[in-house]
This record gives structure tokens, sequence and C-alpha cells, in this order.
């Protein structure tokens, strides 16, 4: 049984110290070793002088503090708790709770005290992080409310222009201006669009759409879909500036019914332009970041939030040769629909491909013209 003890003691994520009145060690857990560093038979040498001696300063700063705690619990015979120190080597610090108990016996007199010390890294990592995505949300508020208000002006501003492009035709100078001046206010609107629709994202209307070449229906917001292929569409023509041709596939991906994971339509864009750099491939979801002079950086991002929303992947790679390729995955059934695979119609594993020949190159205006 004692044995059993022993071994109940050393399974526990929480190390475990326990002291006598006069500060030895009378238990000493495999856990509380590894948390201080400290290794080999400990049993009735002084704590202080223990784990001054052996404990490295740099590797746990808090050791006077955790001698004080124990011997503060003993002097009062209060517990004391939420202390917490770093702790470990300089590049893997980590976050160490202590806490200490008086041990009493059944007449209530003090017999030492129980110092308890538990691995907190991952939960200060978490509190970390939760922070930092209240402060993000904040942020995201602000930067919304700021982006919305900004509409107003930049109205009246591009008014302004479109009035002195008609009022000073005869002045070349005064209506190029003026031009320029409308057509930055567009790009200023759509990119403040852009913003609002991430920051603000609206949950899908979904409804059943019909695919061509008997493909499954796929339940989808049929704007938020358009938004996103229309936006796929508009990139394959712009990095095809010497022409080329942008292939549009769909078909059905079928899933084993062990999986737990419903059918999905894949459908792929692919064009034939020099394809994404590969330092950009793992930044291109990223908000803000863009490649383009007159880009937003919200294309992407914007697409990747419409599809997960829809419970389904977005992903881009360069296709073999030449050109980039992006995925979308979407199921063909809303999650938390039970049914198995066997229970779908025999559906064909299809493919549809529709070839689109791409004008050279667009002017600056027929540019901004584009959804």
């Amino acid at each position: 049984m004692e044995r059993y003890g022993r071994w109940l003691l050393d399974s526990l994520s929480t190390g475990v110290v326990g002291l006598d009145t006069q500060g030895r060690i009378l238990l000493w857990t495999r856990r509380a070793g590894e948390l201080l560093g400290v290794n080999g038979n400990v049993i009735g040498r002084r704590f202080d002088q223990l784990i001054r001696r052996s404990v490295r300063r740099r590797q746990f700063p808090g050791v006077e503090m955790l001698i004080q705690i124990a011997r503060d619990t003993m002097a009062n015979g209060h517990p004391s708790s939420g202390h917490e120190f770093s702790y470990g080597p300089d590049r893997e610090r980590g976050a160490l709770s202590v806490e200490c108990s008086p041990v009493r016996d059944e007449d209530g007199n003090l017999w030492g005290a129980a110092l308890f010390l538990r691995d907190v890294t991952q939960r200060r990592q978490a509190e970390a992080e939760m922070r930092q995505v209240h402060q993000m949300a904040a942020t995201g508020y602000l930067a919304a409310c700021i982006a919305h208000e900004i509409r107003n002006p930049l109205s009246a501003i591009k008014a302004a222009a479109q009035y002195l492009q008609h009022e000073c035709e005869d002045n070349p100078l005064i209506a190029q201006f003026a031009s320029i001046i409308d057509d930055e206010s567009n790009r200023l609107t759509r990119i403040v669009t852009d913003f609002l629709i991430y920051a603000r994202p609206q949950p899908p209307s979904r409804a059943p759409i019909a695919l061509p070449d008997r493909l499954p229906p796929v339940p989808v917001d049929r704007d938020q879909m358009q938004q996103v292929l229309v936006n796929l569409l508009h990139n394959a023509l712009q990095a095809m500036e010497g022409g080329g041709t942008i292939r549009i596939r769909a078909r059905l991906r079928r899933r084993s019914k062990d999986s737990g994971i419903a059918p999905a339509v894949e459908i792929t864009v692919e064009d034939e332009g020099p394809g994404i750099p590969p330092k950009d491939l793992e930044h291109i979801f990223t908000p803000f970041f863009t490649t383009k002079t007159k880009g937003s950086g919200l294309g992407l991002p914007i697409c990747q939030r419409i599809v997960e929303s829809h419970g389904g992947t977005i992903t881009c790679e360069n296709a073999p040769g030449a050109g980039a390729r992006c995925r979308i995955e979407v199921p063909v059934r809303p999650a938390g629909d039970a049914r198995h695979d066997d229970a779908d119609p025999p559906w064909p594993v299809s493919q549809l491909d529709l070839v689109a020949a791409h004008q050279p190159r667009l002017s600056p205006g027929q540019e901004d013209r584009l959804p």
C-alpha cells in the first residue's frame, strides 16, 4: 500500500514538497524535482539549503521567495496562494504557480507545511492570447467605426470632383486633376468597403444552388459565394498581363462514411500567369498583405472568411508548369447533418471545364469597372 501511495504521488502533474516545522524535507515527488531541476534523494535535507545550492537562479529566480512562502506558512499557520514565478531556460521560459498549506494533526497541532508546484505556462499563454484577441476586437471595432465615418466625406469628395470635371471641361489641367481625385476616391471607397466586409462579416443565408453537369446542389449563400469567385477571377485576370486562359473546374469529392466528413464540391480556378512567389504563399490570407500597387490586401482574407463560414476550405498554390491555382471545397450538406454518404444519391464524380480567353490587357479605367 505504501508503494501504491508513492506511485500515486509521482503520477501527479502537481509537484508536492512536504516539510516539517524545522524545514526538513519529508516528502518530495518526482514532479517537484522536474519543476525545480533537482534530482536524487533529498529526504531529510533542509529545503532552504537544498534549493539554494541545487537550483540555478537563472533557471528559477524565485528561490528566496519560495523559501519565504514556506517559512511564513509555518510561522503564521495560514495557507498562502496566488504566487507565480518564471522558471526554466531563457529560451523556454515557463510559469510556475506555488501554493503552500499548513499540515496539522487531528488535534490541530502544526506539523509542517506542504508546497504545491504547478506548471501554468499554457494557462498564461492562453490568457495572453485571449487578451490579444480582446484588444484586436476592440481595435477592429474602432477601425470599423472610423471606416464607416470615412464614407460620408468620400461621397462629398467624389461629388465635388465630378462637378469640377463637368464644369471645367475647357480647362484640361483642372479636369485631369478632378479625374484623378474621382478615381482615387473610388479606390478608397472600395478599400473601405472591403474593410467593413472583413471587419463585420455577415452569416451566410444558405439556399441550395444547382451546379452544372449533374453535380449535387450545394447549400450556400449565392451572393457571398459569387463574391468569392469574382474575386478569384479578378486576381487571375490581373495576373495574366500578356493574355492566357483561366480554367474553372468543379467536381465532387467523396468521403468515406467512416470519416465523419460530408462529401464536398471542389471548385478550382487556375490561371496561366507567373504564379505566386514562394515567399508570399504563406501570407496571402493575411489581412492587408498585398503585392499590388492598388490592392487593399483584403480580397483573399474575405474569401477565406466566407468559405470557412460555409464550413469549407480555400487554399492557393502554384500550378504545375506555371500559374496559380485556388481551390475551394464546400460541403454538400450543412454542418450537423448526420446522414451517411451511402444515403446520398449516386452522384457522378464528374468534372466541368470552363475555358475563358483573356483579353490582352485592361486599361486602368476598364480595370476599375471590374466587380
